[in-house]
């Protein structure tokens, strides 16, 4: 039985007077003040261990369980995101190639613009040395011959 400080208190200064305050002060260190000033015995600290492990267990299985749970639900999100980035780098891709695509196209087309002049050019220059030569050629009959 626990007693109170005023109990513990009261009792002490009524055993002074027939014990003498060593005795009292002996006799009362018998009696516990409070719960907290009981000796530990083996059997209890062995429940008190065990109850411990158990809610321990208990704390990671439950923390266990919600790291499972937010893992997966990050694995979840990152694949998401993954896959939402695949599919923008793939629109991206096809973007760049339709533009290559065209911008060859284009310079395909301008080629045959400069062949055509380069072409012209010749056959105007071939013409001109043509009848540059023809001349040459009346010229140099009329006079020799």
């Amino acid at each position: 039985m626990s007693l109170s400080t005023r109990q513990r208190t009261s009792i002490f200064y009524k055993l002074i007077p027939l014990l003498g305050e060593e005795d009292a002060d002996l006799l009362m260190s018998e009696f516990p003040a409070s719960e907290h000033d009981q000796l530990v015995t083996r059997d209890h600290l062995r429940a008190e261990l065990s109850l411990t492990r158990e809610q321990l267990a208990r704390e990671l299985l439950l923390t266990r369980s919600q790291l499972q749970s937010e893992v997966q639900g990050l694995g979840t999100e990152l694949r998401s995101e993954v896959q939402g980035l695949g599919t923008e780098l793939h629109s991206e891709v096809q973007g760049l190639g339709t533009e290559l695509r065209s911008e060859v196209q284009g310079l395909g087309t301008e080629l045959h613009e400069f062949r055509s002049e380069v072409h012209a050019h010749i056959n105007r220059a071939m013409g001109a040395m043509t009848g540059v030569t023809l001349g040459a050629l009346g010229l140099l009959a009329a006079v020799g011959g």
